[in-house]
């Protein structure tokens, strides 16, 4: 039988819990990790706490700096209150015996077993496990390693991906190798074209932002400001300003912003800070007048321009919102999400009009959404990669793809293409012929494979990108070794 964890939180570290349980579900599984949030409403509280608890094989205590002066001992609290829950969901644990770690939070130090209340002074003797804000995602995997230790699943062995079959680039009589731009360290995570198409802007996973002549391909200019890594780059309709979103991937405070940069000169005019976690996208509307921004805590804000003041916060999406596009009439605004489904929003008002789901068997998230430049497809990027739980209880590593597309307005749903593996991008070519999937290009009409712009070892990984230029004569290609590929189309 597999083994479960549960993550018990206070309120306070209701960030954390969630950013730490999406990590844990990608390792483990989606039927792996509980919390009390798990819970229906209105069965007998502490009765189902118990039961939950019990089912588990270890429970994470998330303790940050104000956990120790909650925890008092006034039993005047409302039994369902979040610290009396918390008491209950780790004095369950340490009843049964059930293995106790407690992760510690914002330089939180572990308690000291005088200050506890009685029923968890034997949490004091246990072996705490540090998560820093500035080394997130390091102290994530150190604590994904202790719990692999402990709850080795048993069953089928992991599923490879299939391998995937790679076409030459000169077998696509469309496409010429124009240049090879270097000199990003990491991935790179974007990529715009300016409105004229003599500008690319890149975003990578270094903190910067990179300039280009093109089609050329001299850098022009490095802009550094961002103290993250620079996850969507976009220019207004004008071409006069770009837009940058930054965040690290699992941090959940430090580093998210979007940044406002006048072009060509490269300046910083202004920093926008109203999102609480990671920025992922930003999309301009046709007219220029909005700017849309995703973000991994949850919502879409949409800000006036060129001013940046917030004018609507989108909110519905149950998870990390990925990926935002404008129709080309900017009657509409699309974002994809992290919860495996896209959402489709008035503008500009802001009001929601329908929620589309991908045709993944499994719980895709949804990583990137675009609108067809005439505005009659919709197109989204969904994917899988984590462990299922068969009815037997054997746990086993799976992975699934899918570019889904509705026909517009009616929203009409036809899978595109499936894959054995997540798919992270997608955009259309000018004329609309051509879809872009990372680094792999689609007849939209024929539904049908037409090349890979890369050699084997730049797809071993999904976290790639692609811009057509806007007169259609250029295609630039993006791999995770911080190399930027520019072609010649037609």
């Amino acid at each position: 039988m597999a083994h479960r964890m549960f993550i018990s939180h206070h309120e306070d570290s209701a960030g954390y819990a969630g950013w730490l349980r999406t990590e844990l579900i990608r390792h483990f599984g989606p039927n792996q990790v509980l919390m009390n949030t798990d819970i229906e409403p209105g069965v007998d509280l502490v009765e189902a706490v118990q039961k939950a608890v019990s089912s588990c094989d270890v429970l994470i205590a998330l303790i940050g700096r104000h956990w120790l002066t909650i925890t008092d001992t006034d039993e005047r609290q409302q039994p369902g209150s979040s610290m009396n829950l918390v008491r209950l969901e780790i004095t369950t644990a340490l009843e049964r015996d059930i293995p106790v770690i407690p992760v510690l939070l914002q330089g939180a130090v572990m308690p000291r077993g005088r200050d506890l209340p009685k029923t968890l002074k034997k949490l004091a003797r246990h072996n705490a496990h540090e998560l820093s804000d500035a080394s997130w995602d390091h102290d994530v995997g150190r604590l994904v390693k202790v719990l692999e230790k402990m709850s080795r699943p048993v069953g089928p062995k992991a599923r490879p991906k299939p391998a995937r079959r790679t076409i030459q680039a000169g077998s696509a009589e469309r496409l010429r190798e124009l240049a090879t731009l270097t000199g990003h360290s990491k991935a790179v995570k974007s990529l715009a074209f300016s409105p004229n198409g003599s500008l690319l802007a890149s975003g990578s996973d270094d903190k910067t932002i990179k300039l280009w002549e093109t089609p050329g391909g001299r850098e022009l200019a490095t802009l550094t400001g961002h103290s993250k890594a620079v996850n969507s780059v976009a220019f207004s309709p004008d071409g006069s300003l770009l837009a940058s979103a930054s965040g690290a991937m699992f941090r959940l405070f430090g580093g998210h912003a979007i940044k406002l940069w006048e072009m060509p000169s490269g300046r910083e005019r202004s920093t926008l800070k109203r999102h609480r976690s990671t920025v992922n996208s930003v999309a301009f509307s046709p007219d220029g007048s909005l700017l849309a921004s995703a973000s991994n805590d949850r919502t879409v804000k949409l800000w006036a321009m060129p001013g940046g003041w917030e004018v609507a916060t989108l909110t519905g999406h149950k998870s990390a919102v990925e990926s935002v596009a404008f129709s080309p009439d900017g009657s509409l605004l699309a974002s994809a999400s992290y919860d495996g489904t896209t959402k489709l929003w008035e503008m500009p008002d802001g009001r929601e009009r329908a929620t589309l789901k991908n045709s993944c068997h499994y719980r895709c998230h949804v990583d990137s959404v675009a609108f067809s430049p005439d505005g009659s497809l919709l197109a989204s990027a969904a994917g899988f990669d984590g462990y299922i739980t068969d009815p037997e209880g054997n746990s086993y590593r799976e992975f699934e793809g899918a570019i889904d597309m509705w026909e517009m307005p009616g929203a009409r749903h036809f899978k595109f293409a499936e894959f054995g593996g997540p798919v992270s991008f997608v955009t259309f070519s000018l004329d609309g012929t051509l879809l872009g999937t990372g680094v792999t290009l689609w007849d939209v009409a024929g539904r049908r494979e037409l090349v890979t712009l890369a050699d084997s070892r730049d797809i071993v990984r999904y976290e790639t990108c692609m811009a057509f230029s806007s007169n259609g004569t250029l295609l630039a290609s993006s791999t995770e070794y911080g190399t930027i590929k520019l072609w010649g189309v037609g």
